[in-house]
């Protein structure tokens, strides 16, 4: 059993290391920290100055997790040993907000903060193995509070082989699908959909959390915002998002 928990007010996210029987958490506090699920006690802790977690992801199938702070800093840790970061990765120039990880944990992504192309509102892709960046785009034009690699086993036509999908949701009140290639050090905006149903234009709309699912007959993405709405799209063979349901929650 996998289980994830997410603690919003206290800026703790959880992931649980099943076979090794540990919990990964990063905080505010500075501190990364790993937790025996037998005895519920903290079993490591790595603290580092200015560290602040803002978002952590496993690494499939590794002992391994991925962490944004807003020191601008990427790091991997070996929840094994966390005396030092297993890579430590430098570029944004604002505070990265998300991370995600690709099935075969060779590719991360991270999304950041900012206020218009030119200072922030960035993808970033990183390849683990080379240890680097290899990829950044900016269309968004408020901050990228989200970030999600879709899955491609099923690879569709209209995907080159080898390609990535990435998702994105921001500040600006957009999801966007990317197709990422790392072979042609391309990531290109395929299609863009903006939050709608709203009366006043106004209204808080901000695009706070993005998912991406493969599944056999396509690729769905979900996202969520701040005025309280879920809409969900299946990006078709073309890249391009076409809606298939969204719901607003009750007032």
């Amino acid at each position: 059993m996998r289980v994830e928990a997410v603690g919003i007010d206290s800026g703790v996210f959880v992931k649980v290391l099943e076979d090794l029987g540990l919990a990964c958490s990063g905080s505010r506090d500075y501190t990364v920290r790993a937790w025996d699920l037998e005895t519920a006690r903290c079993a490591a802790v790595a603290k580092i100055s200015r560290n602040v977690v803002t978002n952590i992801r496993r690494v499939p199938r590794e002992p391994v997790v991925a962490q944004t702070s807003e020191d601008l800093r990427v790091r991997l840790w070996d929840v094994r040993d966390l005396a030092t970061p297993a890579a430590t990765f430098e570029g944004h120039v604002d505070i990265p907000h998300c991370v995600d990880v690709t099935p075969d944990g060779n590719y991360l992504v991270t999304s950041s903060n900012g206020f218009d192309a030119n200072s922030g509102c960035e993808l970033r892709v990183w390849d683990r193995r080379a240890g680097r960046q290899i990829l950044e785009a900016r269309r968004h034009c408020a901050s990228v509070n989200a970030c999600a690699f879709a899955e491609t086993k099923n690879a569709k036509p209209g995907f080159q082989p080898g390609s990535l999908v990435v998702v994105s949701g921001s500040t600006d009140r957009t999801v966007r699908a990317w197709i990422a290639d790392p072979a042609r050090a391309s990531l290109e905006s395929s299609d863009e959909r903006r939050f709608d149903g709203y009366d006043d234009p106004t209204d808080a709309a901000a695009t706070t959390c993005v998912a991406a699912l493969d599944e056999p007959d396509g690729c769905f993405v979900a996202a969520g915002d701040l005025g309280g709405k879920t809409q969900v799209w299946e990006v078709n063979r073309s890249g391009e998002m076409l809606a298939r349901a969204h719901t607003r929650r009750a007032s």
